[in-house]
């Protein structure tokens, strides 16, 4: 047996063990939501359960109001997508194509704001949004952060790759700046606006800090917080929370293999020179 054969033999089931241990928590969580709750604390436990009930399902969607939740996340975050990609996109394209005075100053200040933790700024940032009426408002959880300096960076190195010839040859045709952005620039960055939205919607689906202190109803909760409700410091509804999770993690996969080809393209956009 050759030593790369055993390397590769190797290699499979390292590989392996990673992958079983990153996916066992799903599988657990999958099939505990669709377990009669009395046999979710059954020891030891059933690897695969004997019994399946949706039960779960329905006394949280019955019950509670976890599916305005629900519609409370997809809501806040396909707007805070649209509107991050956006705003990021067009950043991204002035500091990577326009030529103004103090470009690089305002630049090295958006890249600057990134190392400011979130606790620093989250006194005035609620001051200000209650100062403007938009606490327990869908306008509260999404503007805040809809343009991130992260999300500029990332739009501008890929940008940067876009051809000045190309960009040129536009405006000697009459094109407006913001025509070449949506005719021009829009077509060719696909894969980073892709890869921006993937993980735009992600961050905001998952987001909990900011919805927990500018969310008042338990109408207007996004899932996150609504599913930490089901746990206090004496109870926790294990029934409830499997089901909900489940439930929550659905748009997730859904958005990243609809986009998974455009999200691999845009971790790779700008690496390979030449």
């Amino acid at each position: 047996m050759s030593k790369k054969f055993t390397d590769k033999i190797f290699l499979y089931i390292v590989l392996g063990i990673g992958a079983f241990v990153s996916l066992f928590p799903f599988y657990w969580m999958v099939i505990s939501s669709f377990k009669p709750r009395e046999d979710m604390f059954k020891f030891p436990p059933d690897l695969f359960p004997s019994r399946f009930s949706i039960n779960s399902f329905v006394d949280l969607l019955t019950t509670t109001d976890f599916s305005r939740n629900l519609l409370n996340s997809v809501v806040v975050a396909v707007a805070y997508t649209l509107l991050s990609v956006f705003l990021c996109s067009l950043c991204g394209y002035a500091f990577a194509k326009l030529r103004f005075p103090g470009k690089g100053f305002l630049f090295g200040v958006v890249i600057a704001t990134m190392s400011l933790p979130f606790e620093v700024t989250l006194v005035p940032l609620f001051n200000t949004m209650a100062k403007i009426g938009w606490v327990n408002t869908y306008w509260g959880v999404i503007i805040p952060f809809a343009a991130s300096a992260w999300g500029v960076f990332l739009m501008r190195q890929a940008l940067l790759d876009v051809p000045d010839d190309l960009i040129d040859a536009a405006r000697i045709d009459g094109a407006s700046e913001f025509q070449i952005y949506y005719k021009l620039i829009v077509p060719v960055a696909k894969p980073a606006l892709g890869a921006l939205a993937t993980l735009q919607f992600l961050a905001s689906w998952n987001d909990y800090v900011w919805p927990l202190i500018i969310l008042t109803e338990n109408k207007m909760l996004t899932v996150p917080v609504a599913l930490a409700l089901f746990k206090s410091g004496y109870f926790a509804d294990y029934a409830s929370i499997t089901a909900g999770a489940f439930l929550a993690s659905l748009p997730i996969i859904i958005v990243f293999f609809a986009l998974q080809r455009y999200f691999v393209k845009g971790a790779l956009f700008g690496s390979v020179k030449g």
